[in-house]
């Protein structure tokens, strides 16, 4: 049934968990909850509040019913990432890991991850104030996985620019975020839904010898690209 031994981890290693997950539950509540209220509302008579409600519920079944049956199936995807923290200009392998709820044969698929950086400004211009976000660093790698008694596993290179972007950031009128998006090959037997994860990116350089080279699979942009 599995096709290789599970990933070793460092047990100091954090696991995240997709930021999606916890919402399916909710929206699959309140989809029913809207359907159930158009379809009480048609059968009281009243037309035109029972087709806003039916409408609404049709047009969000859309994107809710593959999320909420990758979610009855599965497990909610995890980034299992190392304990040393990422910093810039350093490469570092993640794994990213999707468990069947029940024992399910899983074949070899693609798996995409598209690391982003996106920055925010707070200003003020007379009396009012903006808020401007942008996208100054985006770039895919690619890996593949595998079925192992610890579900679906892919292990992934990802490069952190030194020359992009910045360390993350949180004050009150500026932001720097860092996120990785990951999502399946459809070709496999994955939800090919994205997952996104939080990434924590140190002020510091990293050392020479952890300042490896992008792996060569990577797609452009270059580092030093901005959108």
């Amino acid at each position: 049934m599995y096709s290789s031994s599970p990933t070793p981890y460092d047990p100091n290693s954090v696991t995240l968990t997709d930021s999606k997950a916890k919402a399916i539950p909710i929206f699959s509540g309140l989809w029913v909850a809207i359907v159930l209220a158009g379809t009480a509302l048609l059968v009281a008579g009243s037309f035109f509040w029972s087709m806003a409600f039916l409408l609404v519920g049709g047009g969000s079944a859309f994107w809710l019913i593959p999320n909420a049956l990758a979610f009855f199936k599965w497990h909610p995807a995890e980034l299992v990432i190392p304990a040393n923290a990422f910093t810039l200009g350093a490469t570092q392998t993640v794994t990213y890991r999707r468990r069947p709820r029940k024992i399910s044969d899983i074949a070899e698929t693609q798996v995409q991850l598209t690391l982003e950086c996106v920055e925010t400004a707070r200003y003020r211009v007379g009396t009012d104030t903006r808020t401007e976000t942008a996208t100054v660093f985006q770039q895919a790698f690619h890996s593949s996985g595998r079925g192992t008694p610890n579900g679906f596993e892919a292990p992934i290179p990802v490069h952190v620019p030194s020359n992009v972007g910045g360390p993350t950031l949180q004050l009150s009128n500026n932001r720097v975020e860092w996120r990785m998006k990951v999502q399946p090959d459809p070709a496999g037997k994955l939800p090919t839904q994205n997952a996104t994860f939080p990434l924590v990116v140190g002020p510091v350089l990293a050392k020479p010898e952890i300042q490896d080279a992008p792996p060569p699979n990577r797609d452009s942009p270059q580092d030093g690209d901005r959108y």
